[in-house]
């Protein structure tokens, strides 16, 4: 078993919660081209949230494997429009 610290867990939460939140968003954006018929840029935001999903899932892999608490509970405000 590792010793981690504490610090580090809660930086990395964080982290995945500015991932969790940017993913979401990212969503919002790139069904709102699908609808107004921007594929190029629907396009182009599917590939982001591809890598950008891949990246997240890297973190909570990492996150396990340390015997860390993962919290994918907290989600920052979306700032859909704005």
């Amino acid at each position: 078993m590792t010793l981690v610290s504490s610090d580090l867990v809660e930086g990395m939460n964080q982290l995945l919660q500015v991932l969790t939140t940017a993913l979401q968003q990212l969503r919002v954006h790139r069904a709102k081209c699908r609808v107004w018929g921007y594929s190029k840029l629907h396009d182009a935001l599917s590939l982001q949230a591809s890598k950008l999903s891949e990246f997240q899932d890297a973190l909570v892999c990492r996150l396990l494997v340390m015997d860390a608490h993962v919290d994918l509970q907290n989600v920052g405000r979306l700032r859909i429009g704005q």
